[in-house]
Parts: C-alpha cells; sequence; structure tokens
C-alpha cells in the first residue's frame, strides 16, 4: 500500500511541473550569446543623386552585422518594412551570423505610386531569437521624398487677336491640376507674365507691339510641382495703313 501511495505522489509530482513548468527548465540562448550584437549597419537602393519619381521602382537592399566576437548562434529573422507596415517578407538566417561579420539580407522591391515622405525600415531578430547584449538597436531606415511627375499642357498654342494682342491657350487639364504659369520671352529670358487656375485654358496677352514676333511656353502646376515648359509663338497682327483716301475712277 505504501509502496503504491509513493509511485502515486511520484507520477503527481510529474504531472504538477510539467503542468506548471516548475522544475522544467526552458532551452535558452547560452551565456556567451549574450555577448552578441546584431546591428544594421546600411541600406543600399536610393539613387545617388536621391531623386525618385512617381511611377519609378527601386530594390532595397540592406546590411546586418554581428559586432561581437561571438557567434549568432542561429536561427533568427529580419522584417522589412515600408511607411511602417510590415510587408511579409523576412529574411531568414538559419545558420546565424558568425562574429564580426557582415551580410545583406536579400532585397526588397518597391514601386512608387504616391508622392511625398516615405521611409522603408528593418528589424533584426524580431522574434529575439538571440540573447543580445544590446536589444536597442535593432531597427534601421532610410527616409527619402518620392516627387509627382507633373505632365505638361497639351496643345498650347498662341494665335494674334489684334495688332497689340495675342490669345494664348491649351487643353482642359486634370483635376489634380492647381494652376498654369505662361511664361513670354522679355530681353533675354522667359519670365512669368500670368499665373491662372487649374480650370482655365487660355491667357490673353494685351498691350504688345504690331507686327512683332512673341515666344510663349506654358507649365502646368500640381501640388507635386511644376512641369516641363510647352511652348507656342506668334505674331501680332500688322497695323492698318492710316492716311489714305479711296478715290473712285471708274466712269459714271
Amino acid at each position: 500500500m505504501k509502496k503504491i501511495n509513493l509511485i502515486t505522489l511520484i507520477l503527481m509530482s510529474v504531472f504538477f511541473m510539467l503542468t506548471t513548468g516548475v522544475g522544467v527548465s526552458a532551452a535558452r540562448p547560452s551565456a556567451a550569446a549574450a555577448n552578441v550584437d546584431l546591428v544594421v549597419t546600411r541600406i543600399e537602393g536610393l539613387p545617388a543623386n536621391g531623386n525618385l519619381t512617381v511611377g519609378q521602382s527601386t530594390q532595397f537592399t540592406p546590411y546586418v552585422k554581428n559586432t561581437s566576437t561571438t557567434t549568432a548562434a542561429g536561427p533568427f529573422k529580419v522584417r522589412f518594412y515600408k511607411d511602417g507596415q510590415w510587408t511579409g517578407n523576412e529574411a531568414y538566417f538559419s545558420g546565424g551570423l558568425a562574429a564580426n561579420t557582415e551580410s545583406n539580407c536579400g532585397q526588397l522591391g518597391w514601386t512608387f505610386t504616391v508622392p511625398g515622405s516615405h521611409t522603408f525600415s528593418i528589424t533584426v531578430d524580431y522574434y529575439n531569437d538571440v540573447a543580445e547584449s544590446n536589444e536597442t538597436n535593432n531597427t534601421g531606415s532610410v527616409s527619402f521624398t518620392v516627387s509627382e511627375v507633373v505632365s505638361t499642357p497639351q496643345n498650347v498654342a498662341a494665335n494674334a487677336t489684334s495688332s497689340s494682342a495675342i490669345t494664348v491657350s491649351w487643353q482642359a487639364a486634370p483635376s489634380n491640376t492647381t494652376g498654369f504659369k505662361v511664361y513670354r520671352y522679355v530681353g533675354n529670358a522667359y519670365v512669368v507674365i500670368a499665373t491662372v487656375a487649374g480650370s482655365s485654358t487660355s491667357f490673353n496677352d494685351s498691350g504688345l507691339a504690331p507686327d512683332t514676333m512673341y515666344y510663349y511656353y506654358v507649365t502646368r502646376l500640381t501640388a507635386g510641382g511644376e512641369s516641363a515648359a510647352a511652348p507656342a509663338n506668334t505674331r501680332t497682327l500688322a497695323t492698318a495703313p492710316t492716311g489714305f483716301t479711296a478715290t473712285n475712277t471708274s466712269s459714271p
């Protein structure tokens, strides 16, 4: 009876430890691993001039380094983010990372569809699989601005309406147009002679000299900036001659 009670007591003790975790040691990184420090060293992919435009694509390549003298035993993962949102992509270091070694984390492409400020970032060892000496430096990022490519005004034309006026016209533009700038060549440079509303399709330039060639260009404005120039030119009408008298020379 005592033997049965002893066996029962042992079985109950084992059951208690298994269900509560008391007395059971979970697998943890070795003490040596605590000397490991994984850091983001750089993220490549931005063009040298820093100019990015809507519709353009690039490949970001982040690099991670184990700066310690101890191998970072794997596995561990690196997460990728666009504007703070996880992309669903992870780099997997199944074999860890050797001491004092840098490695790229693969590539992630990004095609830009929205102008404005953006950020690409990564987090190393997102799941905390590696015990590090510094757990606060596992994130790296690059920030950049994407510009809108503003299309030029279409069907720009200049037509003389008198000896002192020219009408510069263009095709109606998309709804995100905030305005148009009309330039005229004056002296040795083009200068702005008018800024009109985005819904406008023409501008009347008056006070001009008769029978004179005038050169213009028009640009379109949006929140993304100013477009390239669309040129047009024409000559004002000549002034009708004065001081002449008409004489009827026909026979009655």
